[in-house]
């Protein structure tokens, strides 16, 4: 039996609601839908919005990979075959708690983007990271910043800067 790639995961979920997380014009964007058609340059989804569009994603940008992450409805990544890990499952050991404290630290103050698990799926929130409190994350929501909300660490799955660099993603958090 061959090793099972992202794209063996992706077409297994053909008609799914699937959850894509992508880059666009380096901005993060985030669409969901039903899974139409996928191949190894791009995929196909038609939206669960109101308008009922289709949207055709590119996985490959050049040499960039466009897509980050691509969850089905049971929050797994198909693209690294794992589930996603909330925040408070990797604040609970404290080799990862100091790791993960001292990677968002210096960004108090600085646009971040917020990737959370929802009742209905999984959703983007881009905003100044205000404060860490006792149940969440505090952030003032782009473009404005006059509205803010508290994102609760069980919900929170990634959190990524200007970079696209993952500051949950800590070596010393295994399963």
């Amino acid at each position: 039996m061959g090793k099972i790639t992202s794209y063996d995961l992706i077409i297994r979920h053909l008609g799914e609601i699937v959850y894509i997380v992508f880059i666009e014009d380096d901005e993060m964007l985030i669409k969901s839908g039903k899974l139409l058609e996928a191949n190894p340059s791009f995929v196909v989804i038609k939206s669960d919005t109101l308008y009922k569009e289709t949207n055709e994603i590119e996985l490959m940008d050049g040499k960039l990979k466009k897509i980050i992450h691509f969850y089905n409805s049971l929050f797994i990544d198909l693209i690294t075959a794992k589930e996603a890990i909330p925040l408070s499952h990797k604040l609970r050991k404290s080799d990862s708690q100091k790791e993960i404290i001292s990677n968002l630290k210096p960004y108090l103050g600085n646009e971040l983007a917020f990737i959370y698990k929802q009742n209905e799926g999984v959703s983007l929130a881009t905003g100044k990271f205000l404060d860490m409190g006792v149940k969440g994350i505090k952030l003032s929501i782009a473009p404005f910043y006059n509205s803010e909300i508290i994102l609760h660490y069980d919900k929170i799955i990634h959190i990524y800067d200007n970079r696209l660099v993952d500051l949950l993603k800590v070596e010393s958090y295994k399963i």
